[in-house]
């Protein structure tokens, strides 16, 4: 058993460790962030010889994979992760009262033990749970998706996850459904660790690791592994969905756009599920000595129509703490005659309302409206002020430290808005959205 478990991990090892030597496509740009954490990846990978010893780095917060804590470890808002991890239970169970959790995975045997509590007689960490919540998520919006389009379920779900970490998430769609192939496309020394952990928890489905630029077979494997240098040869299928949680976040704005054309293609009349940064400190954005990475990962074009947009979902953010994030589901917009702008636009009046500033669905709407329009001024005129209020914690669920003096609004050339003198670093969106008034010499930025 451990001869052919060592002979499996060597072998992936040296498949991903051969392609990690090779370019990633044109305008695929990797972070220093992520090239500091797979050269350490690499270095650990060549000496261990268990999935269990892999599992467990993958899981420590050193790793880069998530968010992952002991039990008794107290956050800085007093919070211990026990208590968040029974409270994360009993918000999905509100969330979902038509689901029997009683019938769903529990965490892994292969996860680390010091992160694992007992909730109403089943293991459970506070990533399990994050997880678990995404995929019945995803899962109620794949439902949707089959009634919307006027077809039975098909036999066999295709799911692709871009940046799918050791594969968390993708062992509970494997698990609580058996007619899922899923696809995970990351950096080969992160599908090292995906692999690993996917053969432990499921020593009899099939792993595919692709090793060049071959034809996907997404009938004959459970699991596909693409490393980035193939993920062109994603083109040409189409997915049930595509989920991406916690790494367009930490990605350079030309490797943003690079996936989210790759999407727009291959997502059909499927939908696209996202959990990243929003609204945060730039200094969130800067990883090493590259200097920025991204204006915030929000990248959306006309052709998206936005289904759900949440931001700081209480049952998601609790033990993330000094950071700010959006849950979004969008699809694309198949009917040329579907107005992407028409929901909302009916209810503008609403939205206007300075009591609504700040909220969820006046977000939703002043983002719909600047990416219909990307150069039109007044939405990101609007958009500044709803910032500014977040900021200053006047709205909404605002997880980073307030100031109330703040004003993201110096330097703007509108009649209409008096900027404060207290200024302190923009926000990633902000920061976006102030590079554009500044090509229109309507704004200084320095």
């Amino acid at each position: 058993m451990i001869n052919t478990e060592l002979k499996e991990i060597k072998d992936a090892y040296s498949i991903l460790k051969h392609v990690s030597s090779l370019p990633p496509p044109p305008n695929l740009e990797v972070s220093q962030w992520w090239k500091n954490l797979q050269q350490s990846a690499l270095e650990f990978g060549r000496k261990k010889t268990t999935f269990s010893e892999i599992v467990c780095y993958a899981q420590l917060p050193t790793s880069g994979f998530d968010h992952r804590r002991e039990r008794d470890f107290v956050t800085t808002r007093g919070r211990s992760i026990l208590s968040i991890i029974e409270e994360r239970y009993w918000l999905i169970a509100k969330e979902f009262p038509k689901v029997n959790l009683d019938l769903l995975p529990e965490e892994s045997d292969f996860s680390r033990i010091e992160s694992i509590a007992s909730v109403e007689g089943k293991q459970y960490s506070n990533v399990f749970l994050y997880h678990l919540y995404i995929y019945l998520t995803v899962s109620e919006w794949l439902e949707k998706n089959s009634i919307k389009n006027q077809y039975m379920p098909k036999k066999s779900k295709v799911l692709l996850e871009v940046g799918g970490g050791y594969g968390g998430l993708a062992r509970i769609f494997l698990e609580a459904t058996n007619d899922t192939k899923y696809i995970l496309t990351d950096l080969p020394e992160m599908l090292f660790f995906s692999y690993s952990f996917i053969r432990a928890n499921f020593p009899e489905k099939s792993v595919k690791i692709t090793s060049s630029h071959e034809e996907i077979d997404l009938k004959e494997w459970d699991v596909n592994l693409v490393p980035i240098q193939f993920s062109e040869s994603l083109l040409g299928h189409k997915f049930d969905a595509v989920i991406n949680t916690g790494s367009l976040q930490e990605m350079p704005d030309k490797a943003i756009s690079y996936w989210m054309n790759l999407i727009k293609n291959v997502v059909g009349d499927g939908f696209f599920y996202s959990f990243n940064y929003f609204l945060n400190d730039n200094r969130l954005h800067t990883y090493g000595p590259k200097g920025i990475m991204n204006k915030g990962c929000l990248r959306l074009e006309k052709e998206w129509n936005i289904k759900k947009f949440a931001i700081n979902p209480k049952v998601l953010c609790e033990d993330v703490e000094l950071r700010n994030w959006l849950e979004l589901v969008v699809e694309l917009r198949i009917d040329d005659h579907d107005d992407p702008n028409s929901k909302t636009l009916s209810h503008e009046k609403s939205f206007k309302d300075q009591d609504s500033i700040g909220s969820d669905k006046w977000f939703e709407y002043h983002w719909r409206r600047h990416f219909s329009d990307p150069l039109d001024i007044e939405p990101i005129r609007i958009l500044l002020l709803g910032i500014d209020k977040f900021k200053r914690g006047e709205c909404n669920k605002n997880n980073l430290p307030i100031n109330k003096k703040a004003s993201l609004l110096k330097g703007c050339k509108f009649t209409n808005i008096s900027p404060q003198k207290s200024y302190f670093p923009a926000y990633g969106e902000e920061y976006y959205l102030r590079s554009i008034l500044e090509k229109q010499g309507l704004l200084s930025m320095r």
